[in-house]
């Protein structure tokens, strides 16, 4: 400062000027920096929501393929009306054409299976609907309640005991009465 006057030297001023204009100079490429990394992570953000958006459409559009694909996989193993209607009409002649299915035996010895109209005439097919499955046996050589419980696969599958034993249990050796005491 020039004590006579009591003004700052010229030069201290333009050294002054020169280091704000440095500084100056100095934060704005400080801001620049910031502005272009905040640009970066707003771009990289943008970029993660696209991508979670889009992985987010093709979960929903796999999660409705597999419901679609589960439901034509249930649809295919229901059997139709008309298929349920068949297997019980081969059902009934195969329980017709059986020697293990002795109809006056049946209606003897469940004589409220004649008394009911839809099945006195019909006793296999009271059988092959409920008596298997109540443990009514359909002749004296074959003991239904014995073979679901023997073999509980059947009844889990829900299978008439005599229809599952026609089809299948002949061939695979399962017994139809329990063993005689002693023997």
């Amino acid at each position: 400062m020039n004590e006579q006057s009591g003004q700052v030297p010229q030069e201290q001023l333009e050294t002054r000027i020169r280091e704000m204009e440095q500084s100056l100079q100095e934060r704005e490429v400080a801001i620049a920096q910031r502005f272009d990394e905040v640009a970066r992570v707003t771009q990289a953000l943008e970029e993660e929501q696209a991508q979670k958006t889009s992985l987010e459409q093709q979960l929903s559009e796999l999660r409705q393929e597999l419901a679609e694909a589960a439901a034509r996989q249930a649809a295919s193993e229901q059997p139709s009306v008309e298929e349920q209607e068949q297997t019980l009409q081969q059902h009934s002649q195969l329980l017709r054409d059986s020697d293990l299915f002795d109809a006056e035996w049946y209606l003897a010895t469940y004589p409220d299976v004649g008394a009911a109209e839809e099945f006195a005439l019909a006793p296999h097919e009271h059988y092959l609907r409920y008596g298997g499955f109540e443990g009514r046996h359909p002749c004296p050589e074959f003991d239904s309640s014995y073979y679901l419980e023997q073999y509980p696969d059947v009844a889990e599958a829900g299978a008439n005991p005599l229809v599952h034993y026609l089809l299948h249990g002949r061939q695979e050796g399962r017994r139809i009465f329990p063993p005689l005491e002693g023997a």
